[in-house]
């Protein structure tokens, strides 16, 4: 499912990250974010903040801020609205049970479809949301970067095809 980082992918992700460090601000709550991040197959970016709306939205607005509407001359979208009728079947280890519709990576996909134009490459990055938090899933290669969990994992064909939410 990811990573699956594009040249121009990374440079986007890196850009969210310096923005998200330089603002000073803290993540609403007591933790982290994961940060989806898709370049679609159209040359365009898509955005999606893990956390409720109006928390991702808090979040969307500090990277808007620091980036703008283009990156790379590309438009930059965002996605960051819960999926609404999400569901997600178990994994097949670790017993892990809370993955929801305030997810990063389903919500990425969910407004690629929303768009009508599919993701290219996507790919995940943590940000420790201002406090330190740690990443609960980081790359080998790469911390700041996250593998899919047990959930994005197993549900991958349903979260890429849309069956998640349909």
């Amino acid at each position: 499912m990811y990573p699956n980082r594009t040249p121009a992918l990374e440079a986007l992700c890196g850009a969210v990250l310096r923005v998200l460090a330089a603002s000073r601000e803290k993540a609403p709550g007591t933790g982290g974010r994961s940060i989806g991040v898709a370049q679609l197959a159209d040359g365009s970016f898509m955005i999606a903040v893990s956390g409720k709306t109006d928390d991702a939205i808090f979040i969307e607005k500090i990277i808007g801020a620091g980036i703008g509407a283009a990156f790379d001359g590309q438009p930059v979208r965002y996605a960051s609205t819960e999926v609404v009728g999400l569901k997600l079947a178990p994994p097949l280890t670790g017993g892990r049970t809370d993955a929801s519709k305030k997810c990063a990576m389903p919500k990425l996909y969910k407004g690629a479809e929303n768009v009508g134009i599919p993701v290219a490459a996507p790919t995940e990055v943590w940000w420790d949301g201002g406090r330190g938090a740690a990443n609960p899933c980081p790359d080998k290669d790469d911390k700041a970067y996250m593998y899919p969990c047990e959930f994005c994992a197993w549900n991958a064909p349903a979260i890429q095809g849309g069956a998640a939410w349909h």
